[in-house]
């Protein structure tokens, strides 16, 4: 049986190979592989890459080639319409948390990020360089009082750093070993 879940240190492999792996390559084409799971086909001068984006449980890359669908749907055509032809310009883990953030395009103005969320339901958001959001996988309701009305944020920032202070003695130790390597 493989594993469920990433966790934060996974997470922090992941960002890692693909820093090495996919960095500076262009996006030719996004495919949906089911409701949560796509397929972002990223290509260079002679390097071409296939890395699975699945929300709430996984991202890597891989070398299957899988069974996509005729038409997209509305989610990977939006991604397309943004992201198809530009540059892949970093990959970065946000804060310590279980969250990858791709940015495409090499001016700042013009930059989009995509984020993926591997925890709980998770999720794949696209913003642009003002991290305003284009297109959500999964709307979320934040309202417990209505939970019918959906949230209107504007920002998707990251999260904030782990207040070590509240952590046991292990714990703390434990996250200092790995922000320091």
């Amino acid at each position: 049986m493989g594993k469920g879940r990433f966790t934060a240190l996974d997470v922090r492999a992941i960002v890692t190979e693909l820093k090495q792996c996919v960095l500076n390559l262009r996006v030719s084409n996004i495919y949906d592989l089911n409701s949560r799971t796509y397929l972002m086909k990223l290509a260079g001068e002679d390097k071409r890459f296939l890395v699975i984006l699945e929300s709430g449980v996984r991202c890597h890359i891989t070398n299957y080639a899988r069974e996509k669908p005729e038409m997209p749907n509305y989610f990977a055509s939006k991604l397309r319409r943004y992201l198809k032809t530009r540059k892949l310009t970093n990959v970065e883990q946000l804060g310590r948390d279980r969250i990858i953030k791709f940015t495409f395009g090499t001016k700042p103005t013009l930059q989009m990020h995509l984020i993926l969320e591997m925890y709980s339901g998770g999720n794949i958001i696209l913003c642009d360089y003002n991290d305003t959001m284009l297109a959500v996988l999964r709307t979320v309701s934040i309202n417990k009082a209505n939970p019918t009305e959906k949230d209107t944020l504007t920002s998707a920032s990251g999260p904030t750093a782990i207040n070590t202070t509240k952590v046991n003695a292990v714990t703390n130790d434990a996250i200092t070993t790995v922000a320091n390597q």
